[in-house]
């Protein structure tokens, strides 16, 4: 599920493409997130900017890096960004296992994503 939500520092506001996921993440259940992800692309002002609320996750494998890795490229050639609020261990396990625990900073709200304020 994708929907459109505006940040606002002082004057000046910036929208963004929320994408939620939730339970386990694994082959399974990664096509509907990549999905979502592609539409909110697609629907995207540009520069397009998406948050990916993995707050509700539970689990995820390798799946989910073979999904948001080339989508944090293909924003990032078009200027904008994927930012990853997530809270579970096992997300930050993954992340920091694949090397990729600064390429995705852990934002524990959806909130400090758009704030661009990582955890700690």
């Amino acid at each position: 599920m994708s929907d459109v939500y505006l940040f606002q520092r002082g004057k000046k506001q910036t929208p963004y493409q929320l994408v939620t996921a939730s339970g386990e993440l694994d082959l399974r259940t990664m096509p509907t997130v990549a999905n979502d992800l592609l539409q909110a692309l697609r629907s995207a002002v540009r520069p397009p900017r998406v948050i990916l609320d993995l707050t509700e996750v539970t689990f995820a494998d390798c799946a989910l890096l073979a999904v948001i890795c080339p989508t944090r490229a293909e924003l990032h050639e078009g200027g904008g960004w994927i930012r990853l609020s997530y809270t579970h261990p096992s997300v930050h396990l993954l992340l920091t296992a694949a090397g990729l625990d600064k390429t995705f900073p852990c934002y524990p709200t959806v909130t400090r994503a758009a704030w661009d304020l990582p955890q700690g």
